[in-house]
């Protein structure tokens, strides 16, 4: 399932921030995402009332299980193009740029198609 560009962004931004901290608040994700306080608030409050979003009474923000299932794919995907992007020489700072386009630019499908191809490729390679 598709949310569109900024939902999923706000939902990967707090899989990332709570990878290295378990709190999580509104203005990590801001200052994450480059945005307003204002600006992530209200897709925040989207995001709770959608039922992808928790938020806890000391405010710390944690993905149910529904945004889970959608941020832990796209956060696969960036890495996947990230890495790969490197790998063929790419600078970090485009890498990152580019993978974050491309995660949002393809389907799961599609994904998964170019990720078993790579790895298609790489066994026979060796």
């Amino acid at each position: 399932m598709q949310l569109g560009k900024p939902k999923e962004d706000h939902l990967e931004a707090i899989l990332i921030l709570g990878e290295r901290d378990p709190v999580v608040r509104r203005i990590d994700v801001a200052n994450f995402l480059g945005k307003s306080k204002a600006t992530v608030t209200v897709a925040i409050n989207l995001l709770i009332q959608e039922g992808y979003i928790k938020e806890t009474t000391d405010a710390a923000l944690l993905l149910t299980d529904a945004g889970w299932r959608i941020a832990d794919p796209l956060y696969e995907r960036w890495c996947f193009f990230r890495d790969w992007l490197m790998q063929q020489g790419v600078d970090p700072d485009t890498a990152d740029r580019e993978a974050h386009a491309l995660k949002h630019a393809i389907s799961p499908e599609t994904f998964e198609r170019i990720r078993t191809a790579g790895m298609s490729r790489e066994a026979n390679a060796v």
